[in-house]
């Protein structure tokens, strides 16, 4: 059977475990009880609060095939919630670049009281400076009506400033439903990848910056394509005090990106070398001015450094 997400026990849990669900329960290394695992020396080992309290803390976020080779996990469960949840889409073919942009700057201002409510947001800014794809921004344990309350104000500026928008809502009864109906894979394709964590104080006070930064991202230069995927969450409202090793300044966030720039997968490698140099520098170091009090993001919060 083909898996189409990161392997639950490594990437995921080991990793830290981010989802459209860390808003109400946190990270998915919180919800680890205990784990079965082989060390470096070959022995078999069980870790959990009262054994090998240490390697126990170390597995919960530390990084996958850091500590020792999971053989199995024992993690919390949770009954099924209600989910309803709204998206829509903005692009080029109603509106030009700058509408787009304007719609974004509301929206990922609203970052942070959407995750201060539990909510979940996915957005794709791009590819280059003619698409926002929002699907979806959703509420656990809310009805639709509760959740068209707090998006109110995003599509009432919409209105207000004449920007065209497509969109769709949708509630179940059960948050797989919601999933196996709304979510999308991802897009994909070669490029050079890096990203962004955004604390809620930097929302709260450099929101505009950021937007720019973001508006950079998309299109590094004239005839060089990125994509900025977003995921507008915070775990630390859902669970506040994990002791663990995921990084802290997750509990503060509310926003996060990952951020790419494209390859068609024949440049030499002298400009594949260029390209990382404007990730690094251009699109990401943006992002790091304009963000001052937040940190790197790269995948399922295995790797995080505060600058």
């Amino acid at each position: 059977m083909a898996i189409q997400t990161v392997g639950y026990a490594g990437g995921y849990l080991q990793g830290g475990g981010h989802g459209p669900l860390a808003g109400i329960y946190g990270m998915g290394a919180d919800q680890v009880l205990a784990w079965e695992v082989v060390t470096a020396d070959g022995e078999f080992r069980v870790a959990n609060p009262e054994k090998n309290a240490d390697l126990y803390w170390a597995l919960k976020g530390g990084g996958p095939s850091t500590f020792a080779a999971v053989v199995s996990v024992t993690v919390k469960t949770f009954p099924e919630v209600p989910v309803a949840g709204v998206s829509f889409d903005v692009n080029s073919t109603h509106t030009d670049q700058a509408g787009i942009m304007k719609a974004f700057r509301k929206l990922h201002s609203m970052s942070n009281d959407f995750a201060q409510k539990g909510m979940f947001g996915y957005f794709e800014l791009g590819p280059g400076p003619g698409r926002l794809h929002v699907q979806p921004i959703m509420g656990p344990r809310m009805t639709q009506k509760e959740v068209d309350a707090v998006t109110k104000p995003l599509f009432d500026y919409l209105k207000a400033e004449k920007i065209p928008y497509n969109s769709f809502t949708r509630e179940f009864p059960t948050w797989y439903e919601f999933y196996m109906d709304v979510f999308e894979p991802e897009l994909g394709g070669n490029s050079v990848v890096g990203g962004r964590l955004f604390t809620t104080k930097d929302i709260a006070e450099h929101n505009d910056a950021i937007v720019d930064s973001y508006a950079v991202a998309i299109q590094p230069e004239p005839n060089l394509t990125g994509f900025s995927i977003g995921h507008i969450v915070n775990p630390g409202f859902g669970n506040p005090e994990a002791d663990n090793a995921i990084a802290s300044y997750w509990r503060n966030a509310s926003c996060f990106t990952v951020n790419n720039v494209f390859l068609d997968g024949n440049e030499s490698w002298a400009e594949k070398k260029r390209r990382e140099v404007i990730l690094t520098d251009i699109t990401d170091g943006g992002m790091r001015k304009a963000a001052p009090n937040s940190g790197v993001y790269v995948n399922e919060v295995s790797l995080f450094c505060i600058e």
